[in-house]
C-alpha cells in the first residue's frame, strides 16, 4: 500500500525540503524591507478599522458627501472640494454601509500600499538594510505622518498618490520607457482632483517632458508622446472647475483670501512644522549631508543617482512653491497634513547619502574612520527619534485597552466626539424601556454634516445594533433606520427642515412619530443651536398636540422627551 508521496523517495523529499527552506530565507532576507512594511500596515489597519478615525469639519464634510453620493446619486454641490476622495468613499460605502467604516478601510489600504511602495524606494537607494528597517519605523511611527491616516481627511488618499508619482516618474527617468511616464501624468491627473494642490505634481510632469526629454527627440514626437499626455493630464481638473462654475458660479468654491499677502508667514509655518514633526538635530544633519551632497555632484564624487535627486528636488520645489503661495493668499493654515505626503523624501534622501557614506567605491575624499563616524551618528540619531516616537504611541494603548472610550478619544471633530459615551449610555438605557424610539437630531450649523458620524461613535456603535440603513438622503439631511435588543425600529432623523429659530417642536413631528407606531420621540440639541437661536431650554414647551415629559442636560447637549397624544 503506497502512502502519500511515496513516489518522492526520502533522500530526495529532504533535498527538496532543505532547498525550499533555503529559498525561503533567501526570500525573507532580500525582503525584509516589504515584510517589515506589511507587517506594520496590517497593524495600522487593525488598529484604524477597531477603533475608528477621527472626525474634524473636513471629515465630516467628505463623509457627507459620500453618503449623498452612496444613498442618493447626488454629487454635494457645496463646498467645491475635489471629488476623488468622496466618491471613493461613496464606492466603499455601498459594501460598508456607514461612511466612517468606509474611511477606516480607505485610510488602511492607504496607508498600507504608501508603506509598500515606500520600502520598495528604499530597496534602491540603499542596501544597508538594518537602517532601511530603522527608517521605516521611524515614518510609520512619526505622528506628523500617520496622523492624516488616522482623521478621515483625503490627504490619506493624496499621499498615496503623491509617492505612486514619484515612483513612476523615477523608473522613467531610469529606463526611459513612456509607459512609465504615462503611469506618472496618469496618477498626476488623480492627485489633481484629489486636492488642489495636485496641481503641482501636473506642473512638474508637464516640466519634465518639455525640459527633461532629451533633446535629439524631435519636438512633433516630443508633442505627441511626452508633453501631450502632460497636457492632458489637467483634463479631468478642468472639468470639474467647469462644473463648479456652472452651478455654484465660482471655481473653488467660498472665497478666503487674505487682505493681505504675505510669503513670509508660511515659510516661516513650513519650517516650524518640519522642526517639530522631525526635529532639529534631523533637520542639521539633513541639510549637513544635502550640502556634502551637493559637493560631491560638483567633484563627480557621488554614487547616488542623479535622477533620484533631480526629481526629488523638482516635485518638493514645485510642491513647497504651490504651497506657499496658496497660503499666502488664503486663510489656510499650515499644518502637519500639508506637509506629511513630502516626508518620505528627506527619509529616502538620508537613505541615500547613508549608502554612499559607506560605498567602499566612493570615498567622498574623507578618511575611513571619519566616513564610519557619520554613519554611526545617523544611525545613533534615526535609533533616538525612534525611540522617542514610539513613547507618543502611548496613547494608542490606552485606546485599544479601552474600546468604549474610542470615540471620547478620536482626535478634533465635532463636541459630540467628546461626550458620545455619556449619550450611549443615556441611549442605550432608554431602548432598554421601550420598543421604539423616534429621535431628531438638532447641530448648530451643518448638522446635516456632522451626523454622518454622529451616532457611529456612540449609539450604533455597539455590536447588538443589527438591520443599519440610511434613507431619505437629500441635501436637507436624511434618516437612520436600524434595530436594537428590545426594540422593534430605531429612527433617527437628521432633517434641516424641521429646525425652526424658536421651536424645537414643530407640527411636524408629531405626523413623522406616528408613522412609526409610536408616540414617544426625543429631541437631541446642541447647546450651540440654542444659544444661536437666543432660546433657554428651560423654558421650552411643545405644540399643543404634544407634551413634554423630560429634560436631560449632557453637555454640550440637551435631550427632550415627549409624546403626541
Amino acid at each position: 500500500m503506497q502512502t502519500k508521496n511515496s513516489w518522492i523517495p526520502s533522500k530526495k523529499r529532504r533535498l527538496w525540503l532543505a532547498q525550499t527552506l533555503i529559498a525561503f530565507t533567501a526570500f525573507l532576507r532580500s525582503n525584509l524591507e516589504v515584510l517589515l512594511a506589511t507587517s506594520i500596515g496590517i497593524a495600522w489597519s487593525y488598529y484604524f478599522v477597531t477603533m475608528g478615525l477621527g472626525f474634524t469639519p473636513d471629515s465630516a464634510t467628505y463623509l457627507s458627501s459620500a453618503l449623498k453620493l452612496a444613498y442618493a446619486g447626488q454629487l454635494s454641490q457645496s463646498p467645491l472640494w475635489p471629488p476623488l476622495y468622496p466618491v471613493l468613499l461613496a464606492i466603499v460605502t455601498i459594501f460598508t454601509r456607514f461612511p466612517a467604516d468606509a474611511a477606516a478601510i480607505t485610510s488602511s489600504v492607504s496607508l498600507l500600499s504608501f508603506l509598500l511602495l515606500f520600502a520598495c524606494f528604499l530597496k534602491r537607494v540603499n542596501k544597508q538594510v538594518l537602517f532601511n528597517l530603522l527608517l521605516l519605523l521611524l515614518l510609520a511611527t512619526l505622528k506628523g505622518f500617520y496622523s492624516i491616516f488616522e482623521t478621515a481627511w483625503s490627504e490619506q488618499l493624496f499621499s498615496l498618490i503623491f509617492i505612486g508619482n514619484f515612483y513612476f516618474l523615477l523608473k522613467f527617468l531610469e529606463t526611459h520607457s513612456r509607459h512609465y511616464f504615462l503611469l506618472g501624468t496618469g496618477l498626476a491627473s488623480l492627485a489633481m482632483i484629489t486636492r488642489y494642490i495636485g496641481i503641482s505634481l501636473g506642473l512638474s510632469a508637464l516640466f519634465i517632458s518639455i525640459f527633461w526629454i532629451s533633446s535629439e527627440t524631435p519636438l512633433e514626437e516630443r508633442l505627441k508622446r511626452f508633453i501631450g499626455p502632460a497636457l492632458l493630464s489637467f483634463t479631468p481638473l478642468a472639468v470639474w472647475l467647469l462644473r463648479n462654475y456652472s452651478v455654484y458660479g465660482s471655481l473653488f468654491g467660498a472665497n478666503r483670501i487674505h487682505q493681505e499677502f504675505s510669503f513670509a508667514e508660511p515659510l516661516s509655518s513650513i519650517f516650524g512644522v518640519f522642526l517639530q514633526d522631525l526635529g532639529s538635530p534631523f533637520f542639521v544633519v539633513l541639510i549637513g549631508l544635502l550640502l556634502l551632497h551637493v559637493w560631491n555632484r560638483i567633484k563627480g564624487r557621488t554614487k547616488t543617482q542623479a535622477g533620484t535627486f533631480s526629481l526629488a528636488a523638482l516635485i518638493v520645489t514645485t510642491y513647497l512653491t504651490f504651497l506657499i503661495i496658496s497660503a499666502s493668499v488664503s486663510t489656510v493654515d499650515i499644518g502637519s497634513r500639508f506637509l506629511a505626503p513630502v516626508y518620505f523624501l528627506p527619509l529616502a534622501f538620508l537613505a541615500a547619502q547613508f549608502d554612499d557614506l559607506l560605498s567602499p567605491i566612493n570615498s567622498h575624499g574623507m578618511p575611513s574612520l571619519v566616513r564610519k563616524t557619520l554613519a554611526a551618528a545617523i544611525i545613533i540619531l534615526t535609533a533616538f527619534m525612534l525611540i522617542e516616537q514610539i513613547k507618543v504611541l502611548d496613547n494608542v494603548d490606552r485606546r485599544l485597552e479601552a474600546p468604549e472610550l474610542a470615540a471620547e478619544q478620536t482626535r478634533g471633530g465635532f463636541n459630540l466626539s467628546t461626550t458620545s459615551q455619556g449619550l450611549n449610555i443615556y441611549f442605550h438605557k432608554v431602548l432598554q424601556e421601550q420598543d421604539q424610539l423616534a429621535l431628531f437630531v438638532f447641530l448648530e450649523d451643518k448638522n446635516f454634516y456632522a451626523s454622518s458620524f454622529l451616532f457611529k461613535g456612540s449609539l450604533i456603535k455597539r455590536q447588538e445594533y443589527s438591520n443599519f440603513r440610511f434613507s431619505h438622503v437629500r441635501d436637507q439631511g436624511y434618516q437612520i433606520e436600524f434595530s436594537a435588543p428590545h426594540a422593534k425600529k430605531i429612527i433617527i432623523y437628521f432633517d434641516t427642515t424641521l429646525l425652526s429659530k424658536s421651536e424645537l417642536f414643530p407640527p411636524i413631528i408629531s405626523s413623522k412619530v406616528v408613522e412609526t407606531g409610536n408616540s414617544k420621540f426625543y429631541v437631541l440639541v446642541s447647546e450651540s443651536w440654542l444659544q444661536a437661536n437666543a432660546v433657554d431650554p428651560q423654558t421650552i414647551t411643545p405644540p399643543s398636540n404634544q407634551r413634554l415629559l423630560s429634560r436631560s442636560h449632557i453637555e454640550p447637549y440637551w435631550i427632550f422627551e415627549a409624546e403626541v397624544y
